[in-house]
């Protein structure tokens, strides 16, 4: 296939090969050095990048999900591009979720588009008809060529070369999130100040975990995972209720492992029947240790109002100081819609970094 500047591309098909060391693993470790450099070039840093070890952890099946990724390359067997897809396994037939990166020096040239034309008919041939992807933006709004997202909140430059191609594709921008950062430690003082202004909770308690959820709480634990993947907003994405229980935690946290992540989890137990009902969840790499980022948070509808998501994610924060001493800043996507959580992280002191647009086509 030949390319705006005449250049000609192959697009293969990416193995993940069963080990990083040695000859069949040059090919991935390439492709992964794609990825780790059109990051950096997007964002001027490391916060945003997945290391090898994480892209390979990633990349390995489980029961849930699988993984395949397609890589251009030159007459000479360089890499030049890699697009990665997820497909849902217990839920969500019909999805795939797709990630394209080319690299810096190669970038406007088609090689994306080579990539995305394989691509989607490889997926459409597996039965996968609805694509997601999500494109990064540093920056905030007011942007002056603003395409707003479907939702009827938030927006991103129509300008970014990351959502022309998007839109040049057939994508449609269903959703928009904040991406905030907040610089930490926080003073002991402050997290003080916090604790202090929260109403008691006599009928809740906390519970706290690291890396692996104990035993006794992995059931309840999967239970806010599920509920999780529907309660907060989606637009109009395709989004199915995910199936969690404990071994798909236990898979989950053996991936994140594997790439060199950790997890902190706080929980809210409600003690007249034990159950819990709200937890929040901070994760860092060792390839970043400086960084963290904010995951999940959740309170059960029937436990809100009384501002557990704020004590949930001060509590968590309070750890991370200890835990993680070397973290200096923490990362946090919120839908723009979702603004009871977006208040909060208001109040703890995140401030826009940057916007997530999460865009969607239909093949067919």
């Amino acid at each position: 296939m030949t390319v705006r500047d005449q250049e000609t591309v192959e697009v293969r098909e990416l193995v993940r090969p069963a080990e990083l060391t040695g000859a069949d693993a040059a090919t991935f470790r390439a492709a992964a050095g794609v990825g780790i450099r059109a990051r950096r070039h997007q964002w001027g840093d490391d916060d945003h990048t997945e290391s090898l070890p994480e892209q390979y952890a990633r990349a390995a099946d489980t029961a849930a999900e699988q993984w395949r990724g397609w890589i251009a390359v030159d007459g000479a067997g360089g890499v030049l591009g890699l697009l990665t897809a997820t497909l849902p396994l217990r839920e969500n037939p019909a999805v795939a979720w797709v990630d394209v990166v080319v690299d810096p020096g190669r970038q406007r040239r088609g090689v994306g588009s080579s990539l995305m034309a394989v691509a989607e008919r490889d997926l459409r041939t597996a039965g996968r008809t609805v694509l997601t992807g999500w494109t990064e933006t540093a920056g905030t709004e007011p942007w002056p060529d603003a395409v707003p997202a479907r939702s009827g909140a938030g927006a991103v430059p129509a300008g970014a070369p990351e959502v022309a191609f998007a839109r040049r594709h057939g994508y449609v921008l269903e959703q928009v999130e904040r991406l905030g950062r907040l610089d930490v430690p926080v003073a002991p003082a402050t997290l003080q100040a916090w604790y202090a202004a929260l109403p008691e909770h006599p009928d809740h308690e906390l519970i706290a975990w690291s890396d692996v959820a104990p035993a006794d709480t992995a059931a309840d634990y999967a239970q806010l995972k599920t509920a999780m993947s529907t309660d907060v907003p989606s637009a109009d994405l395709e989004q199915d209720e995910e199936d969690w229980d404990a071994g798909r935690v236990a898979d989950e946290e053996a991936e994140l492992a594997a790439g060199g992540g950790h997890r902190l989890v706080t929980a809210v137990r409600h003690v007249p029947t034990g159950r819990l009902v709200g937890h929040t969840v901070l994760e860092r790499f060792d390839a970043r240790p400086a960084v963290a980022y904010q995951q999940d948070t959740l309170v059960l509808s029937a436990h809100r109002g009384h501002r557990l998501g704020m004590l949930l994610k001060i509590d968590n924060l309070r750890r991370l100081a200890t835990a993680w001493p070397e973290v200096r800043r923490v990362y946090t996507w919120n839908a723009e819609e979702n603004t009871p959580v977006l208040a909060i992280n208001v109040e703890l002191g995140f401030r826009q970094a940057g916007v997530v647009g999460a865009w969607q086509k239909r093949l067919c």
